[in-house]
């Protein structure tokens, strides 16, 4: 992508270039894909296993060995059967918010601290389809921004054509996703707020 392209309320465009040099730009990738490609790669190597399904329950650091349970639809027969131990040269805590690693360090490492806190938006990810022939109906070498006060939306092209949109909006508020509850609510604040997005979706 070579700039932002800026959406205003009225449907006006403005390309915002991320350098003078055309040639400069920043990739996008979908989520899917690149974890599908890591995935992939890493399963080439013998020593790596990959344990789909399965929550991280704890971890030993010191012996670098963390404890996984199945958590798919046969968890229920037999939990106890169902514990597998990952051992490795370290541990990498990617495990998300209610972290098992996290919560093993707080345990066990004297004076560990960490700050915990909650943003006030959410967000939901939407599609603008391709258009004829797999084309974009959009400028397909920039990142469209949407930008509203408390809120935006923002969408990256993807190869088949079409783009991934995600909307940042507040939880709570009079104008929030806890406020707009029906299918007429909704097209109505898109209507409102993305009239060139709602002809695409």
């Amino acid at each position: 992508m070579r700039g932002r392209m800026i959406h205003d309320k009225s449907g006006q465009l403005h390309f915002a270039p991320y350098d003078v040099d055309p040639k400069n730009c920043i990739n996008s990738i979908g989520r899917g894909a690149l974890n599908t490609t890591v995935i992939e790669a890493a399963q080439r190597y013998p020593n790596v296993r990959v344990h789909f399904n399965h929550k991280c329950t704890d971890v030993d650091l010191d012996l670098a060995t963390a404890y996984l349970v199945d958590s798919g639809v046969e968890a229920a027969v037999s939990a106890a059967n169902q514990e597998v131990t990952a051992r490795g040269d370290a541990i990498i805590g990617v495990d998300g918010a209610f972290s098992a690693v996290r919560q093993s360090m707080q345990l066990k490492i004297d004076n560990f601290q960490y700050d915990e806190s909650y943003l006030a938006h959410g967000y939901k990810e939407l599609t603008i389809p391709p258009g004829p022939n797999a084309s974009w109906r959009m400028e397909k070498n920039a990142l469209h921004i949407w930008p509203r006060k408390s809120f935006m939306m923002i969408a990256l092209p993807n190869p088949d054509g079409s783009f991934t949109c995600t909307l940042f909006w507040e939880f709570e508020g009079p104008r929030s996703f806890a406020t707009t509850k029906t299918d007429d609510d909704v097209r109505r604040f898109f209507d409102e707020e993305f009239p060139d997005a709602v002809p695409l979706m």
